[in-house]
């Protein structure tokens, strides 16, 4: 089985893509310049080995059935994570991830 190592970067990504349509306000939306959300998405693809992303018409872009297949494990893991960090503070905890390469092996393998 091959290990496919995608980042919080890439899920919230692919998250403000598939809300705006748009690389140009997603970047805005994730605080980013369009050539740095461009590197990540190109980054994702190329962990994956998928376009997750078309041209659609004028600057919208259209979801492959890739991302329509991982959004939803990415909008629930971006959940759990907000939700995690909120308990955390709220209860005055300390939160260090020191092996992060490691956090989503529990994701279920996506045959695309």
């Amino acid at each position: 089985m091959n290990q496919i190592h995608l980042d919080l970067d890439h899920l919230q990504l692919l998250d403000a893509v598939a809300r705006t349509g748009s690389l140009a306000q997603s970047a805005v939306l994730l605080g980013l310049t369009q050539p740095a959300l461009s590197y990540r998405l190109k980054e994702a693809e190329r962990r994956l080995g998928v376009p997750l992303f078309v041209k659609a018409q004028g600057r919208k872009v259209q979801m492959t059935a890739a991302a329509t297949r991982l959004l939803p494990t990415a909008s629930m893991v971006l959940r759990e994570v907000a939700y995690s960090y909120g308990y955390v503070y709220a209860h005055g905890l300390r939160l260090t991830v020191t092996a992060y390469s490691y956090a989503f092996h529990f994701l279920p393998t996506v045959a695309f």
